[in-house]
């Protein structure tokens, strides 16, 4: 698969998204790009988000919803979650 560019990006309610892990950024921020060679997942329309924790042990989870399928995207420790809104 060819490399396409994904955002890091906290999604809105009602909106659809892919989700995918980005293997790779360019640029300083905030004009950073990132990009992932991986082939996005969808995930359905977005429902909420729940944080647990704080600071090394915070846990951030993104609800989805696909035509009654609940989805949930944790996010990476590295911070590599990123997503791609589907119209």
């Amino acid at each position: 698969m060819d490399e396409i560019e994904v955002f890091r990006l906290t999604p809105q309610v009602d909106s659809h998204y892919e989700s995918v892990l980005l293997t790779r950024s360019e640029g300083v921020y905030p004009n950073t790009k990132y990009y992932t060679i991986n082939k996005p997942k969808y995930v359905g329309r977005f429902v909420k988000q729940l944080q647990y924790g704080y600071g090394d042990g915070k846990q951030v989870m993104d609800y989805f919803d696909d035509n009654g399928k609940e989805n949930i995207v944790y996010y990476t420790y590295e911070g590599t979650t990123s997503y791609r809104e589907v119209h």
